[in-house]
């Protein structure tokens, strides 16, 4: 099985203007428990890649569990400010595509900005 895993290939493809992974080795049989508990392993590190990338183009540094938060919460953020005027939902609605990605970006980016600017510290009081 063990090898069969490492033989196999993921090919990245785009259908109908969506970047989509699939799996090209063997069949995995798994409950639908699994895929549920995949999901959310899923969510959690997108969560964090989208969190470190917003933190990022925001100048911040934020440690991982922020990181996540941000990314979880931006994506959040973006399915109510966002997704009525796109029509692209979120990685909260298990959506990985890459146009998901970007709007959960820019909501968190929209997440960061709003708390920078509550918790800017004025020069001049």
């Amino acid at each position: 099985m063990c090898v069969g895993l490492i033989a196999s290939i993921l090919v990245v493809v785009v259908v109908k203007g969506y970047l989509e992974v699939r799996w090209t080795g063997p069949e995995l049989k798994h409950s639908q428990g699994e895929d549920k508990m995949t999901n959310f392993i899923v969510w959690i590190i997108v969560g964090g890649i989208i969190g470190w990338a917003a933190s990022s183009l925001m100048g911040r540094r934020e440690g991982l569990l922020l990181n996540i938060i941000v990314g979880i919460v931006g994506a959040f953020v973006a399915g109510i400010v966002l997704t009525p005027y796109f029509g692209i939902s979120t990685i909260n609605q298990n959506n990985f595509s890459l146009p998901a990605l970007l709007v959960s970006l820019v909501g968190a980016v929209i997440l960061l900005a709003v708390v920078n600017l509550f918790t800017r510290r004025r020069a001049f009081r």
